[in-house]
């Protein structure tokens, strides 16, 4: 109790994937160790190691296409570490930091993610994910900014908004969906996304509305 400990979490999980001919495309073991606190927080570690038999080439990076990764086999492995606090909490904090090797290269990671709930109706989350690639042909550098908003009216109706800029992509995407359960296993959805390029300013790429019954008929 001398660090206000309360227990330890720990385990390996493991992951495999072959073809038709039982032969290994992707392999994936992870070793997973949490340390848990009397207040709820967390800080977890992870070590993981990846196996991928690519078969054709591909790249990282939407913005970076002549940057690939050949056909071959590759081995990398990655840790990953950050603290994660209570959900109770109103305000929440989860980051994590990743570095390990990436196919023929180096990956770093960064997410952060920020959260505040003042109460059970009303949610707001923040999302930074970037990652910065180091490889021979060259350095990419790919982020991602989320926001979410969530607000219940009741039990049965609630609003939910996000959007996320994404710098690689070059995107600016928005979803708002509204769902109310009018009775017991039967809904009404509302959705209506919005996409902008952001290649030499803001432009409109997309713009969709689609509404749905589901509706329980008991027999």
């Amino acid at each position: 109790r001398k660090w206000n400990l309360r227990n330890f979490r720990f385990g390996p999980d493991f992951q495999i994937m072959t073809d038709r001919k039982n032969e290994v495309q992707f392999a994936r073991f992870r070793y997973n160790h949490v340390t848990a606190f009397q207040t709820g927080d967390r800080i977890l570690a992870r070590l993981e190691t990846v196996h991928d038999v690519v078969t054709r080439p591909f790249s990282p990076s939407s913005r970076r296409p002549d940057v690939a990764i050949d056909p071959g086999d590759y081995t990398f492995t990655t840790f990953r570490l950050g603290p994660d606090t209570a959900n109770y909490r109103k305000w929440g904090v989860d980051v994590a930091l990743e570095a390990g090797t990436y196919y023929t290269g180096h990956r770093f990671r960064f997410n952060g993610e920020v959260s505040y709930r003042p109460n059970g109706r009303f949610a707001i989350e923040t999302v930074y994910d970037t990652n910065s690639i180091r490889l021979p042909e060259a350095d990419l550098n790919i982020t991602t900014v989320s926001n979410r908003l969530l607000y219940s009216v009741s039990t049965d109706f609630f609003l939910k908004l996000f959007a996320q800029w994404n710098n690689d992509a070059e995107l600016v995407g928005t979803n708002f969906l509204l769902n109310y359960r009018f009775r017991p296993g039967s809904d009404i959805f509302f959705v209506y996304d919005h996409g902008f390029n952001t290649l030499g300013g803001l432009e409109q790429r997309s713009r969709s509305a689609i509404m749905k019954l589901s509706y329980l008929i008991g027999l």
